[in-house]
C-alpha cells in the first residue's frame, strides 16, 4: 500500500513537471512566432536601440526630471487592441517615475524580468487612394501634399484657382486675370481688381484638390485651416522621422488647454506629444514665384478663400520656425494645397 502511494506521488509530481515544460515551450513557440511575424520594443528601452542596457537608465532619470522628452509607442494590447505605452513606463502604470527607474535597474541586475511590447502601426485611412487622418476637427485632413509621395515630400506649387501645377509662376501666365493684378476674370467682387463676378470661394472645377484627388476631396476653405491652427498643438522639427525636411507636426489636442498652441510659443507642452500619437507632416515647402522662394525654411498653404478686400489676393497659411499664422498672398503665386474633405 506504501508502495502505491509513493508511486502516485511519484507519477504526480512527474506529471506537473511535465506540464511546465509544455507550457514553457508553447510561451516559446509563441514568442517566436510574435517575433518573426511583429516588430517590437522593450520597456525600458527608452535610447531605442533594441536593448535594455545601462544606457538607458540616465536618459530615463532626465525624463522624469523633465529634461528629456518622453517617447511614446503603440503598441497591441491584446484582442486585437491597440494603445499608447512610455517607453520609459517601465512598471506598465501610466506614468514615467522614480519608480520605472529602480525597476529598470533591477532588471539590469537580473532582479526582475523585462517586458516586452508588440509595436502597432499607427492607424491609416484612405480616400480615393489617399491617406487621411481624424484630428478632431470637422473636415478629415490628408496626410501628403498635392503630388507628394509621402509626408515630408513638398509636393506640387499651385497659383490659386489653377489646377495644373506649375514652376514659374506670375501675373503673366496666371490664368484667372488679363496680365495683371488688376484684370481679374473671375473671383472678383471690386472693379478695380477686374470683372465682378460676386465669387468668394473656389469652385470645384477651380479647386486643385477636387480635379487632382476626386470630388469627395477639397481645398480648405479659410475656416477650416483656422481650425486647424487653433484646434491642434503645433511643434516645429528640423527633420521629420529622420528625413532631413523642416515643418511643423500638427497633433491632435489631447487637452483644451494645447489647441492653438505653437512649440516656439510653447516650448514646454513639447514633452506630451510623439510621433506616436495622431498627427499630420506639413514640410516648408516654400513658396514659388520666378523661382522658389524660403523652401525648406517656411511654408506657404492655399486655401479655396478669397481675400475679400483685396481681390488680387487669397488666404493661405504661413509658417515658419518662429511663427505660425494665417496670411493673404497675390494669387498668381505657386504654393502647395493640402487636401480635406467634410466628415458628413
Amino acid at each position: 500500500m506504501l508502495i502505491l502511494i509513493a508511486a502516485k506521488t511519484i507519477l504526480y509530481k512527474v506529471l506537473n513537471v511535465f506540464k511546465k515544460i509544455i507550457s514553457v515551450v508553447a510561451m516559446l513557440a509563441v514568442a517566436l512566432f510574435v517575433n518573426a511575424q511583429s516588430k517590437t520594443r522593450y520597456a525600458g528601452d527608452v535610447a531605442g536601440d533594441g536593448e535594455v542596457s545601462i544606457s538607458d537608465v540616465p536618459i530615463l532619470v532626465y525624463q522624469v526630471m523633465g529634461v528629456a522628452k518622453q517617447e511614446k509607442v503603440r503598441v497591441y494590447l491584446g484582442g486585437g487592441v491597440t494603445g499608447e505605452r512610455y517607453t520609459g513606463d517601465v512598471n506598465d502604470d501610466g506614468n514615467v517615475n522614480i519608480s520605472d527607474v529602480n525597476l529598470l535597474v533591477d532588471i539590469l541586475l537580473g532582479k526582475a524580468v523585462k517586458k516586452t511590447y508588440v509595436l502597432a502601426d499607427e492607424p491609416t485611412m484612405v480616400l480615393a487612394g489617399h491617406e487621411y487622418v481624424d484630428l478632431g476637427l470637422n473636415v478629415m485632413w490628408a496626410t501628403c501634399n498635392l503630388g507628394a509621395s509621402a509626408p515630408h515630400d513638398y509636393g506640387d506649387y499651385y497659383a490659386w484657382g489653377e489646377v495644373e501645377p506649375q514652376n514659374i509662376f506670375g501675373w503673366e501666365n496666371y490664368s484667372l486675370c488679363d496680365g495683371d493684378g488688376n484684370s481679374m476674370t473671375k473671383y472678383c467682387l471690386r472693379t478695380y481688381y477686374g470683372t465682378i463676378s460676386n465669387i468668394r470661394q473656389l469652385e470645384a472645377a477651380d479647386d486643385a484638390a477636387s480635379r487632382r484627388w476626386g470630388d469627395k476631396w477639397r481645398m480648405p476653405t479659410y475656416a477650416d485651416e483656422e481650425e486647424l491652427r487653433k484646434g491642434c498643438y503645433w511643434e516645429w522639427t528640423t527633420s521629420y522621422k529622420g528625413s532631413g525636411v523642416a515643418g511643423y507636426v500638427v497633433y491632435k489636442a489631447k487637452a483644451a488647454a494645447d489647441r492653438g498652441k505653437v512649440s516656439c510659443f510653447s516650448p514646454t507642452l513639447m514633452a506630451s506629444y510623439s510621433l506616436s500619437d495622431t498627427h499630420i507632416f506639413m514640410p516648408a515647402g516654400g513658396c514659388k514665384k520666378l523661382t522658389g522662394y524660403l523652401i525648406g525654411y517656411s511654408g506657404y498653404y492655399w486655401t479655396s478663400s478669397l481675400n475679400e478686400t483685396y481681390n488680387d489676393e487669397a488666404w493661405g497659411l504661413f509658417f515658419a520656425s518662429y511663427d505660425m499664422n494665417r496670411n493673404s498672398d497675390c494669387r498668381y503665386i505657386g504654393r502647395n494645397i493640402r487636401a480635406v474633405f467634410s466628415k458628413n
